[in-house]
């Protein structure tokens, strides 16, 4: 056990370097493999972790099904937010938007989750649903993240 255990900690090693995606998409497998196996519970910073893997090689169901189980960390922790955020990421890939909206319009931190939404469905090409929600974020008081949303808005109109 314990050499499977170090195998872990140098995959979650791994995980948490800027690398290629087929670098962390082993990496994530192996780890997931390896837990499931032998029956190896991670800390909440290590599924955290090892979630972020899942999500930036593309196994988004795998990556939510890891971030749903997580204990609720404090909304407004730093690990909190992270986590929702890439929930909500995942949910938009899953193709349930809908409830990435509803999940993030009742967050403490709203405009970040709406925007972190937004910025998902811009990354998977669907740029003119997120269109919406950049708008609804620019009419703000003129914080960062209104004024990234005018960005996006007015990139948008200068592409097409």
């Amino acid at each position: 056990m314990e050499n499977h255990e170090a195998a872990v900690r140098e995959y979650l090693k791994i995980l948490g370097l800027e690398c290629a995606v087929w670098h962390r998409s082993i990496a994530s497998r192996r780890t997931l493999d390896i837990i499931k196996k032998y029956g190896i519970r991670l800390s909440d910073e290590d599924s955290l972790v090892l979630a972020g893997g899942l999500y930036y090689s593309g196994d988004y169901r795998q990556c939510s099904g890891i971030l749903n189980v997580l204990p609720g960390a404090a909304k407004d922790s730093v690990r909190g937010v992270k986590a929702e955020n890439l929930l909500l990421r995942c949910l938009v890939r899953e193709g349930r938007t809908a409830e990435a909206l509803n999940r993030a319009s009742k967050h403490e931190k709203k405009n970040e989750m709406e925007k972190a939404v937004a910025d998902e469905l811009w990354a998977a090409g669907r740029k003119r649903e997120s269109l919406v929600i950049y708008q609804k974020l620019a009419n703000g008081t003129g914080d960062a993240i209104a004024l990234d949303s005018l960005e996006r808005l007015a990139l948008y109109s200068a592409e097409n």
